[in-house]
C-alpha cells in the first residue's frame, strides 16, 4: 500500500544547486543527491530507491523547477517498505519540499497525492475483499480432524455427545476473558454437546505460555475447572498482560488464584512444552487467526453463530 508522509525536512534549505530553466542530467543528479544526503540524516526512514518522474517550471516567473519523485522508503519504526510520491522545488539557489499558491491555497502535487491515495485505498479494499473471500472459501471447506477430539482436551459437556465444539484460546486475551467463561459454563450444563480446549498463546502476551504451563501442571495434579477459574480471575487485574515479561510474576498470580505453590521448575517441563507446542501446531494447521477461535462440529464457518443457536435451543 502506498503511503503519504510529512518527512519534516524543513521549508527552505539554502544550497548551491542549479540555474532555473535548465533541464539536463547534471541538474537532475544534483537534486537527487541532495535528497539522498538529506535522508541519510533521517533516522526514521531509509531511502531504498528514488525515481525522477517529472520536472516542470513553476511560479509566476517560471524561475522555480518542480521535481516529482517516486520514492521507495523503509520505515525504521515498523520495518515496512512503501512507495510514495514526493516533491522538491528549487530556484537554483534554494530548495524546498512545498510550493503553495497563496491565492488558491493549493499545494503543488496535491492532485497527484489525492489520486494516489484514492488508488491506494481502492487497492487495499480490493485486497481485503479477496482475503475475505478466500477465508470464507477455506472455512466452508475446512473440517477439523476427529482424532483431535481427545479426552485430555475435553473440558465440559459430554465427551460422547455427537455435537463437538473446539475452543482455541489464550488465557491472557481480553476477548477470551470476556467470552470463554460463558462458553465453558453454558456447555457444562449440557449433555448433548462436548467442548474441547486447545491452547493458542498470542505473541502480544509475553507471559501467556507460563500461565498455560501452570494450567497444564494443575490439571495433571487433579485440579478441576482450571481454565474457567483462570479466566474468571482475569489476569488483567494483576498486571499489564501486554507489557509484563516477568514469568515469575505470572506464576505468582496463578498460585494466588489456584492456591498452589508451584515453582518455575515445576511447570517448565519437557512434557508441558511439548503439549503446548502440539496445541499451537494444531491451531496453525487449522489456520486459527486469533483468539478466541471456535469450531462448531469441525467447521470455522459461522461457528459462533451456530454455537449460540444450539445453546439457545432446549435439549
Amino acid at each position: 500500500m502506498k503511503r503519504f508522509i510529512n518527512l519534516g525536512l524543513g521549508i527552505v534549505i539554502a544550497t548551491s544547486l542549479i540555474q532555473a530553466k535548465e533541464f539536463n542530467k547534471e541538474n537532475e543528479i544534483k537534486v537527487l543527491n541532495f535528497n539522498k544526503n538529506t535522508f541519510i540524516q533521517n533516522k526514521n526512514f531509509d531511502l531504498i530507491k528514488q525515481v525522477l518522474k517529472n520536472k516542470e517550471f513553476v511560479g509566476k516567473k517560471k524561475d522555480w523547477v518542480a521535481y516529482t519523485l517516486e520514492m521507495t522508503l523503509l520505515d525504521n519504526r515498523n520495518k515496512r517498505r512503501f512507495i510514495t510520491p514526493y516533491f522538491l522545488f528549487s530556484d537554483g539557489e534554494n530548495i524546498t519540499t512545498s510550493f503553495i499558491n497563496m491565492k488558491t491555497n493549493k499545494a503543488y502535487g496535491s492532485d497527484i497525492i489525492k489520486a494516489e491515495r484514492k488508488k491506494s485505498i481502492e487497492a487495499a479494499n480490493l485486497k481485503k475483499q479477496k482475503q475475505r473471500e478466500q477465508r470464507v472459501k477455506f472455512e466452508k471447506s475446512f473440517k477439523f480432524d476427529e482424532k483431535y477430539y481427545t479426552k485430555d482436551k475435553f473440558i465440559a459437556g459430554n465427551h460422547a455427545a455427537k455435537t463437538k465444539v473446539v475452543l482455541f484460546s489464550d488465557p491472557l486475551c481480553v476477548f477470551c476473558i470476556k467470552n470463554a467463561p460463558k462458553i465453558i459454563k453454558d456447555i457444562k450444563k449440557r449433555d448433548d454437546i462436548a467442548l474441547y480446549y486447545y491452547d493458542f498463546p498470542l505473541n502480544m502476551h509475553p507471559t501467556a505460555k507460563t500461565v498455560i504451563k501452570a494450567i497444564h501442571k494443575a490439571k495433571k495434579d487433579g485440579l478441576t475447572d482450571v481454565e474457567l477459574k483462570i479466566y474468571q480471575a482475569n489476569y488483567e487485574k494483576f498486571y499489564d498482560v501486554y507489557r509484563t515479561k516477568d514469568n515469575k510474576k505470572a506464576l505468582e498470580v496463578f498460585n494466588k488464584i489456584m492456591k498452589t505453590k508451584y515453582t518455575m521448575n515445576d511447570i517448565d517441563t519437557k512434557e508441558a512444552n511439548n503439549e503446548l507446542k502440539k496445541d499451537i501446531n494444531i491451531g496453525i494447521s487449522a489456520k486459527v487467526q486469533g483468539t478466541p477461535s471456535v469450531l462448531f462440529n469441525g467447521s470455522h464457518y459461522e461457528s459462533q453463530k451456530n454455537l449460540r443457536e444450539f445453546l439457545t435451543n432446549k435439549k
